[in-house]
C-alpha cells in the first residue's frame, strides 16, 4: 500500500550453502531494483518447534531445531551484517518458553535461550556501526506454528485465563513490536529481549 515491492527467495536455513545462495539471489534482486546490495533491516523470523520431553527427544529432533533456530540465525546474521547500512536494525524472534519451564519442548526452549544470548552478543559487536539488535519473545500467538494447540478449546481457555489481557495473541501484535524496534524511535534500545506476551503467566 505504501508503494513498496516484495519478492520471495526460499532456502533451508539449516544449510550454509543454502544461506549463501539466499544472499546471492537477494543481492542480484537488490542490484536490479536499487543498484545496491544493501539492507536496512534483518528480521530473523524463521524457526521450528518440535514437541518432546527430554526422554522423547531424538538426536534428529534436537539437531534440526538447533540447525534452524540457532545455526541458521547465526549465519544469516553473519551474511547480512556486511550488507547492513550504518544505523540498521536486527530483530531476532525468541519465545516466552526461554523464560519459563516447558518440559514438553525443552530442546526448543534451549534454542530460544541461545537466541537471547546471541542477541546481546550481536548488539555489542555491531553497536559501533549504530546497528541495534533486539529480540522479541512472543507468548501464545495464533499462527500456523501452534495450530495443533488452537484446536484444543480447553487449552485455549486455559491460556486465556492465565494471560493478563485475556486473549491469545495475533500475528499483528508481534508485528507491531517488531515495527517499533526497527523504527527511528527505538534507536537507543539494543541488546534487549522484549516479551510480547499480553501478560501471559504473570
Amino acid at each position: 500500500a505504501g508503494g513498496g515491492e516484495g519478492f520471495a527467495v526460499g532456502a533451508d536455513l539449516g544449510s550454509l550453502p543454502e544461506i549463501s545462495r539466499l544472499f546471492r539471489e537477494c543481492d542480484a534482486a537488490f542490484l536490479q531494483r536499487t543498484g545496491k546490495a544493501e539492507l536496512d533491516i534483518l528480521v530473523n523470523n524463521a524457526g521450528i518447534g518440535l514437541v518432546g520431553t527430554v526422554d522423547q527427544t531424538t538426536e534428529e529432533m534436537f539437531d534440526r531445531q538447533f540447525d534452524i533456530n540457532v545455526k541458521g540465525l547465526f549465519f544469516v546474521t553473519q551474511n547480512a551484517a556486511p550488507r547492513l547500512r550504518p544505523g540498521g536494525r536486527i530483530v531476532n524472534l525468541s519465545s516466552l518458553v526461554a523464560l519459563r519451564a516447558y518440559p514438553d519442548c525443552a530442546a526448543y526452549a534451549a534454542t530460544k535461550g541461545a537466541v537471547n544470548s546471541l542477541t546481546m552478543a550481536f548488539a555489542s559487536q555491531f553497536g559501533n556501526r549504530g546497528i541495534t539488535v533486539n529480540a522479541v519473545a512472543p507468548g501464545m500467538t495464533a499462527t500456523d506454528f501452534v495450530a495443533s494447540y488452537m484446536g484444543d478449546e480447553n487449552y485455549v481457555q486455559l491460556v486465556k485465563s492465565t494471560t493478563a489481557l485475556g486473549r491469545i495473541g495475533a500475528s499483528e501484535d508481534i508485528a507491531g513490536v517488531v515495527a517499533a524496534l526497527v523504527s527511528r524511535d527505538s534507536g537507543w534500545v539494543t541488546g534487549q529481549t522484549i516479551y510480547a506476551t499480553g501478560g501471559m503467566q504473570l
